[in-house]
């Protein structure tokens, strides 16, 4: 969802990627119902988390979403291939949203995961990455942010 300014309020720069992602819920032994681990594709990724998306998602899948924000009753362990000669990259998150895309051809699930989380070099190697990656801001970008920030 866009702001109604159409400034985008994340304090991180969002990148558009397409990366394998392997996640495995962390249940401390209680049963969800959910799958072991899931094999999803990453749409875009920042500093603070990423979008997952995936055309399978077991039905009790919600459960994720229970327990207050910050205190989520269950935690993502994720591993981020930023590139395939490299190891993973490993995070915990925590779903904060999740959507479906029925305009797809499969039902896409799209879930949103803020990481909780991440060792300093793996921070550090998804800030090379990010860096490396992300087109330069035009100067009406660079405005918009400066005064967004304000």
């Amino acid at each position: 969802m866009g702001s109604p300014t159409g400034l985008d309020k994340r304090r991180f720069r969002r990148l558009d990627a397409t990366l394998d992602v392997t996640v495995r819920i962390d249940t401390d032994e209680k049963k969800t119902g959910l799958p072991e681990s899931l094999q999803a594709a990453c749409r875009n990724l920042s500093l603070e988390g990423l979008c997952l998306e995936t055309s399978r998602l077991a039905h009790g899948a919600v459960k994720l979403l229970s327990g207050r924000r910050g205190e989520r009753d269950y935690r993502l362990s994720l591993e981020i291939v930023l590139n395939a000669q490299d190891p993973p990259l490993q995070a915990r998150g925590e779903v904060c949203w999740y959507n479906v895309d029925h305009s797809a051809v499969d039902f896409i699930y799209q879930i949103g995961v803020e990481f909780v989380e991440l060792a300093p070099q793996s921070r550090a190697a998804l800030k090379r990455f990010i860096r490396k990656h992300c087109r330069p801001r035009s100067p009406l970008q660079l405005i918009k942010s400066f005064f967004a920030c304000r």
